[in-house]
């Protein structure tokens, strides 16, 4: 990892976005930054977890996707009254999450660069 999403600068990073969030959760999320660190393409190999107006996001490709580590699922993937009633499908594990968020921040960047026709979206 480089200096700027090395463990301790990600470990960091959760520890000021995720305040109330217990130990456990927090080194678990750490282990599954590393992990998708080593799993994101080397082009781009930065990610951040930032914590604005009380939500927490995870950026990556320079877009970023609203995700709950408490109850693991990502906020705008479903409705939050379907997740909180506990219908709707949560994430396993930390890992998946991030690489969910990361798909999310993925498809926002390459729509970003396309010029869509009206009868053809995402084609140039």
């Amino acid at each position: 990892m480089n200096q700027d999403t090395s463990k301790g600068k990600f470990a960091e990073q959760i520890a000021t976005a995720l305040p109330n969030l217990d130990q456990a959760k927090k080194n678990n999320i750490v282990k599954a930054g590393v992990l998708f660190y080593d799993y994101m393409p080397a082009s781009n190999k930065q990610m951040k977890i930032l914590n604005e107006n009380g939500k927490t996001y995870f950026e990556t490709y320079g877009f970023k996707t609203p995700v709950n580590f408490d109850n693991m699922f990502m906020d705008g993937l479903m409705s939050t009254k379907t997740a909180e009633s506990g219908k709707a499908v949560a994430f396993v594990e930390s890992l998946e999450l991030l690489k969910a968020a990361n798909l999310t921040n993925r498809i926002k960047s390459l729509c970003k660069n396309r010029k869509a026709k009206s009868f053809l979206p995402f084609t140039t």
